[in-house]
């Protein structure tokens, strides 16, 4: 994530309630590593609902056009990302893509690589 930091904003859209994702983020040494945490559900609605996105956006400034939304969640994060007018990228679970995402990753490890950034 640090890597990232220095080139990207980082935000997180998350369908899971602020006291259990902060401590999931704290867990995994992830808890100052986001400008924004959007609770969907709590915060705006849930996804895949464009709106928590969106949120998202504001808060970074951010371009919907040149932000990327990653995810494991076909049903949620790709078509709430997509609705929202941001790429996709999905975390693969071995399954067929429905809806298809921009970008495809086997792991996060991916992220430090093109294509899915530009």
């Amino acid at each position: 994530m640090d890597r990232l930091a220095a080139d990207h904003r980082l935000g997180v859209v998350t369908n899971g309630a602020p006291e259990m994702q902060a401590k999931k983020l704290a867990a995994i040494d992830l808890d100052n590593a986001f400008e924004v945490v959007v609770h969907a559900g709590y915060d705006a609605p849930a996804k895949p609902d464009p709106a928590p996105f969106r949120r998202a956006l504001d808060a970074l400034d951010a371009d919907p056009g040149s932000t990327v939304h990653v995810g494991n969640s076909l049903t949620s994060d790709v078509p709430g990302a997509q609705a929202a007018g941001l790429q996709a990228a999905w975390l693969a679970d071995g399954s067929t893509p429905d809806p298809e995402p921009e970008y495809t990753l086997d792991s996060m490890t991916d992220l430090h690589e093109p294509p899915w950034w530009g």
